[in-house]
């Protein structure tokens, strides 16, 4: 952070300029013909007399103003038409050093700080202060400070003769008060001495006295100057000139310290209205402190385009740091865009990372794809209109229509294998209403036809009558291609096609031109409905690039502060993105709503569902239970029961199909190796970790490596252990959980499904602890070898379209398998066949009023707990929820008035809480049951 002299006023690049310092180099340049223009602004000036001669004015202060006018030209007058002669402020100082000299301009400064204009439509006043006057504060106006700035700046670049004799008069009109000695201190800020002098008579918090940290040099200064007047840097907030004459004084360590002892207000808190101000002063800041303070910060708003600006200043320093630090997607996105700014750095990196950013290779342009060499947008077509067939009607319409909205793949997947049912739900919705689900059964129609199904979509059609018959044709004859949009959009300034990795295929990486074609593809494609043409480029380019590419498209998104009229490049990554997106997306999605971003998070969560790989949909299930935020979780499984619908599943089978086995087999063990020792390592039916060595003896836990072991091969197999450890800790509680949930709501399976939750290791730990009902009311258990066994023992065979659910007592239970369970050891995860059965009175039946609970105490901490058993909190006055509710099929609710009430804030601030009402509607005996059961334990 360096001085620039050339105008008068230390610079620090790239921010606002600080106020002049006196030094070598200091220049000031006069603006052309200040008295003329003075004189110009006069004529110019309507109501002199008026603005002058108020009936509050002091008699002298009127005099001296006129007599100014009239040519008697005195400091005092001066400083009188300088408060209220509306023209450039600069322009004003400039005519009174050119025509009178400095002394002359710094008596007018130290008149200024006696006056105070009050400016009013009628009876304007300019009137004087007392040395004691507590108006002080109001004096530092706009003006008056952009009038000593003036001045301060002739006074650095004056020569010494001129400079001391101005410095003399301002020494004696020091002692006229404390404004004086503001004023003095801040026009010649290199009389030091002078600084403890003023900082007395400050009065706390005012606001004039911010112009004494304009003439520190050091933080022992300014903390002197926060300490006299009760200020402190957030007091600067509105003054980035100031701030940016603290950072071009200050140490850089120094200015460090200060702003990044901000940090708790300033980056959690009014980081968006001062982020502007303080984020270019950091970004300016010389030294590896600063910049790595920018890297450890970079999910913050605004952080990334900060650090972006350090780089420019210290390239070296950049691309050392961040070779250095690449734990985040982020940080590699900075490294490439700093690299493609600065390509010379390159060389300087390790040979991994520079063969990584070296410059890319372009293929040659007739292996291309024609949809990236001449897409359908750069040629003369001619736009045919979809045709429309009315009155058709499918029974299985709606629940294809249903399917539609899951993963276009899934989609595509179930037509394919269902080709006959899919046509004939498709073809109604195909030549149906414009909208998003024509588009989308049209696709999945032209799928089918492609994908071998022709005459299978010609008979649907047929069926349907001659109009359908022959339009059938026309509909699959049209190119997909054309479906373009009346305009196409310009891509954005912000983006960088050179920061954006590049897109990988057999022969090279896609030219500028093919690249841009396929942001214009992302960029108007519409959410859940990706242009046909993009289909083509998936096939025609390397899958992991174009994930790579897509989050770098995403991190540019997001480094330009993600502007709402781009969310395409959110969008794009349902497109783009593989496992590593969905993860990437699934922290974001945890992040964003604590910045601000709630919006931007329930879209990415619709995106994540779009991604629909096994891992995708896994971290959208962790989601549902876990992320605080309400509406993101109601949003994670409202997805998961579109795609679990769009599969052919259950919301909980596919929850099962996704969970992961750690590597463990089918017996939940894994081996783990240390070379000269291999030990066995595995959870018991309760998920608890277990290990036993060669022989079987159990060990209380995993040795450390001994002498013999290959300390590479048992550091990997501790670590794996560590990870499947802590996976299956998180695992069971949602599993618990979830399971649960499913007796409660009575739930389905698929036969299908319980088989595979049967065959997996984690899964089948607790399926096989809990009795399960098929629809014709066969009561069943999973035996040790997964079979499925009843109350006899005898074998019990399920069809995998078959219904199943878990038994709940109250809607029957055969009292032997108590019994049976006990004689098995089996420990049930969760109260099943003990399950307490609660009936509602017929007062309660009447009145829709749970009464026995009136008046009832509970523990606000399992009350919170009840967030597990899909109860959620409604605020009352502001953020203090007073209501717990809980919401069931049909739009029904029950409602539970609590007093004092839950803090939104600080949930445990009130221990106990009142349970004052309960409101139901009409219930069935089984949701009657549960919601009494849950009230009991947490009033018990």
């Amino acid at each position: 952070m360096t001085a620039n002299r050339g105008g008068g006023a230390r610079t620090v690049d790239g921010t606002t300029p600080g106020y002049a310092w006196r030094g070598d180099g200091a220049v000031y340049t006069p603006v052309t013909d200040p008295s003329g223009r003075v004189a110009a602004a006069v004529a110019r000036w309507s109501d002199p007399a008026v603005t002058l001669g108020g009936s509050q004015t002091p008699a002298d202060v009127t005099h001296a103003g006129l007599a100014w006018l009239a040519g008697e030209r005195t400091p005092f007058g001066a400083a009188v038409i300088a408060t209220v002669m509306p023209m450039d402020e600069r322009v004003l100082a400039d005519s009174w050093i050119a025509g009178h000299g400095l002394v002359f301009a710094a008596r007018t400064c130290l008149e200024l700080a006696g006056l105070l204009y009050v400016k009013r439509t009628n009876n304007p006043a300019i009137l004087r202060l007392g040395v004691d006057d507590v108006r002080f504060g109001e004096w530092r106006t706009r003006r008056t400070t952009a009038i000593l700035a003036r001045v301060r700046e002739a006074l650095a670049a004056a020569p010494a003769k001129d400079h001391d004799a101005a410095c003399a008069v301002l020494a004696e009109g020091r002692a006229a008060g404390a404004r004086h000695r503001v004023v003095a201190s801040f026009l010649a800020p290199d009389r030091r001495d002078w600084l403890p002098d003023a900082l007395t008579g400050m009065g706390a918090q005012d606001s004039s006295a911010l112009l004494l940290t304009a003439g520190v040099h050091t933080r022992a200064e300014l903390d002197a100057v926060f300490l006299a007047t009760g200020l402190s840097l957030s007091s600067l907030d509105s003054s980035p000139v100031l701030l940016a004459t603290l950072a071009a004084v200050l140490p850089p360590d120094e200015m460090f310290d200060l702003l990044a002892g901000e940090e708790d207000r300033y980056l959690w808190n009014d980081w968006q209205q001062i982020a502007g101000t303080y984020l270019p002063l950091l970004a300016a800041i010389p030294g590896d402190r600063a910049f790595r303070y920018l890297l450890d910060h970079l999910a913050s708003a605004g952080m990334p385009a900060a650090a972006l600006s350090a780089a420019a200043r210290d390239p070296e320093r950049a691309a050392r740091l961040l070779a250095a630090d690449q734990r985040t997607p982020r940080h590699v996105d900075l490294l490439r865009r700093h690299l493609r700014a600065h390509p010379e750095q390159i060389a300087a990196l390790p040979a991994d990372l520079a063969a990584r950013f070296a410059p890319r290779h372009e293929p040659v342009a007739d292996v291309l794809p024609p949809v990236l060499d001449t897409p359908p947008w750069t040629v003369a077509r001619k736009r045919a209109r979809p045709p429309v067939v009315d009155g058709l009607h499918e029974p299985d319409r709606d629940r294809w229509a249903a399917w539609l909205k899951g993963p276009r793949a899934a989609v595509l997947d179930r037509a394919r294998r269902h080709p006959e049912a899919a046509a004939r739900a498709l073809i109604p919705i195909a030549f149906g209403p414009a909208g998003p689900e024509r588009r989308q059964a049209t696709a999945a129609l032209h799928a089918l036809a492609a994908a071998g199904h022709r005459r299978t979509v010609l008979a649907a059609a047929a069926g349907y009558g001659p109009a359908a018959a022959t339009k059938i044709e026309p509909l699959l004859a049209a190119d997909p291609l054309d479906a373009l949009p009346a305009r196409l959009p310009e891509l954005p300034a912000w983006l960088d096609l050179d920061a954006l990795e590049p897109i990988r295929t057999p022969h090279g990486v896609l030219p500028e031109t093919a690249v841009r074609h396929v942001l214009t593809m992302l960029a108007f494609s519409k959410p859940g409905e990706p242009y046909a043409g993009l289909d083509l480029v998936r096939d025609a380019c390397d899958a992991a690039s174009l994930g790579a590419f897509g989050r770098s498209l995403l991190h540019a998104w997001l480094i330009a502060d993600a502007p709402l009229k781009d969310v395409w490049t959110l969008e794009a990554q349902a497109v783009c993105g593989d496992d590593t997106t969905a993860a990437e997306l699934a922290a974001l999605i945890r992040l964003w709503p604590s910045e601000g971003a709630h919006t931007r998070a329930v879209r990415a969560v619709d995106v994540l569902a779009r991604i629909g790989t096994d891992t995708a949909l896994r971290l959208l299930q962790e989601i549902t239970t876990t992320v605080k935020t309400r509406t993101v979780r109601e949003r994670a499984a409202l997805r998961m029961t579109d795609v679990a619908g769009a599969i052919g599943m259950t919301a909980d089978g596919l929850a099962d199909r996704v969970t992961p086995t750690f590597d463990l087999a089918a017996d939940a063990t894994m081996t783990l190796d240390f070379g000269a020792r291999t030990f066995t390592a595995g959870f018991d039916e309760s998920l608890r970790p277990w290990v036993a060595d060669a022989h079987g003896k159990r060990l209380k836990s995993l040795p450390k490596p001994g002498a013999a072991d290959d300390p590479d091969l048992a550091a990997a197999a501790a670590r794996r252990f560590t990870e499947a450890k802590k996976g299956v800790r998180k695992l069971a509680a949602d599993v618990t959980r979830r399971l649960e949930s499913a007796l409660a709501e009575q739930r389905p399976w698929t036969g299908a499904e319980l088989r595979a939750l049967a065959a997996h290791p984690l899964l089948f730990q607790a399926g096989r602890r809990l009795l399960w009902v098929t629809g014709a009311g066969t009561a069943f258990r999973i035996a040790e070898d997964r079979t499925l066994a009843d109350v006899h023992d005898a074998p019990v065979s399920l069809d995998p379209d078959a219904e199943v659910r878990l038994a709940h007592p109250l809607l029957g239970v055969d009292p032997a398998w108590t019994e049976i369970f006990a004689d098995y050891e089996l420990v049930q995860p969760f109260p099943q066949l003990g399950r307490e059965v609660f009936a509602l009175t017929a007062d309660e039946l009447s009145s829709g009023r749970l009464t026995r609970f009136h008046g009832a105490k509970a523990e606000t901490a399992r009350l919170l707990g009840l967030d597990r058993s899909g109860w959620r909190r409604a605020s009352g006055d502001g953020a203090w929820q007073a209501t717990l509710l809980r919401d069931l099929p049909g739009g029904r609710r029950i409602e539970v008035d609590l007093l004092p009430g839950i803090s939104a804030w600080q949930p445990t601030a009130e221990p106990i809480q009142t349970i004052e009402e309960v409101r139901l509607p009409a219930l069935d005996p089984l949701h009657a049951s549960e919601l009494i059961r849950d009230l009991t334990l947490v009033t018990a």
